[in-house]
């Protein structure tokens, strides 16, 4: 299992290709900024359709993944800076959230075909929201989604 929590994009792609090439499950998870929100996704051989780059594809589609702050026009942010970032702010008890969650999902697929373990998850991408907005706080809003492959990914999987 690789589990990243880099919070980098470059990194992330790097990494979850590795996996690809060692067939191995790879899970990455990472917080947007203040966090305000993150996502969790699980990239495991034989069981998503999907790649990096379609995950990254879709959230293009998608637009924004975070609720923006009350002073923000330009949406077009996917990837904020990530952990690393000295510009990044955020508490520990929001981004336990993210952090618990990805913990679950590594849990999960460590277990897979155990019986009597931990459950399985039947999704691969999970995006939290703890604002709302107009950044008030709400109680944690989980979304989840296969990963399906994107209509404009040339990449075998």
């Amino acid at each position: 299992l690789v589990y990243d929590a880099t919070a980098e994009v470059g990194i992330q792609y790097f990494l979850s290709e590795v996996a690809k090439e060692h067939e191995t499950p790879y899970i990455c998870r990472s917080t947007t900024r203040g966090t305000r929100g993150g996502r969790m996704d699980g990239l495991m051989r034989g069981s998503t359709e999907g790649c990096y780059v379609c995950l990254g594809d879709h959230l293009e589609d998608a637009i924004t993944i975070l609720p923006p702050n009350k002073d923000e026009s330009d949406l077009s942010e996917v990837q904020p800076a990530g952990c690393g970032s000295q510009t990044f702010t955020g508490n520990n008890f929001d981004a336990s959230e993210v952090t618990l969650g990805g913990v679950r999902m590594a849990v999960s697929t460590l277990m897979t075909g155990i019986p009597n373990g931990y459950p399985q998850m039947d999704w691969d991408v999970a995006i939290i929201n703890l604002r709302d907005n107009y950044g008030n706080m709400i109680p944690p809003d989980w979304k989840v989604h296969k990963l399906k492959r994107h209509p404009s990914c040339s990449r075998s999987h």
